[in-house]
């Protein structure tokens, strides 16, 4: 049975001192947008941001999201998120409804979801994972292995004295001339 049923939801509440824009503008470097795309997540309506993981992944999200002063809440998934109150319904007229072009133009001003799979969460924001990279050059194999060293028997050898002159070193025999009697050349 998978443990991966927990969700991560921000209702647009902010950790105590923190302003308003500059966790915007945070929340909006952590999913790599502008800060317009992420002013619905501020509307004080709840919000999923994560879903489908497991909680000690969730546990990594919501941390993310604090150190960028947003509070979000962790459920499990079979919970029922609190529905936020909505405003009242407004008087119904007797007008047309709106033709289907209309209604397609109105739901293009709406902002786009935020990127949410992957939230692209760094390991730097999240303090259980925080990583550098060695410098370019750096020795990796940490593991050194000893070598044996052998060393030859050189006993039988033997160093002439201090100015003696070698001989000339004997020059090898050419070699053979190969046999090319049953080859011929062909003429056209």
């Amino acid at each position: 049975m998978s443990n991966e049923n927990f969700e991560v939801i921000f209702a647009g509440q902010l950790v105590a001192g923190a302003e308003l824009e500059q966790v915007k503008a945070k929340v909006a470097v952590i999913f790599k947008t502008d800060v317009t795309k992420i002013a619905h997540l501020f509307s004080g309506t709840s919000v999923v941001i994560k879903k489908g993981i497991d909680q000690q992944m969730a546990q990594k999200y919501q941390s993310a999201m604090k150190s960028a002063g947003a509070v979000c809440e962790i459920r499990d998934s079979g919970q029922p998120i609190a529905a936020a109150p909505k405003p009242a319904a407004p008087v119904a007229t007797k007008q047309a409804a709106a033709p289907p072009a209309v209604k397609r133009q109105i739901a293009s001003h709406a902002p786009p979801a935020p990127q949410t799979t992957p939230l692209n969460v760094t390991g730097n924001s999240i303090v259980d994972i925080q990583a550098s990279l060695a410098p370019v050059g750096s020795d990796m194999n940490q593991a050194k292995q000893e070598v044996a060293v052998v060393i030859p028997d050189i006993s039988g050898l033997t160093m002439a004295p201090p100015g003696t002159e070698l001989p000339a070193q004997k020059k090898a025999p050419p070699p053979p001339v190969p046999d090319i009697s049953g080859l011929s050349i062909l003429k056209d």
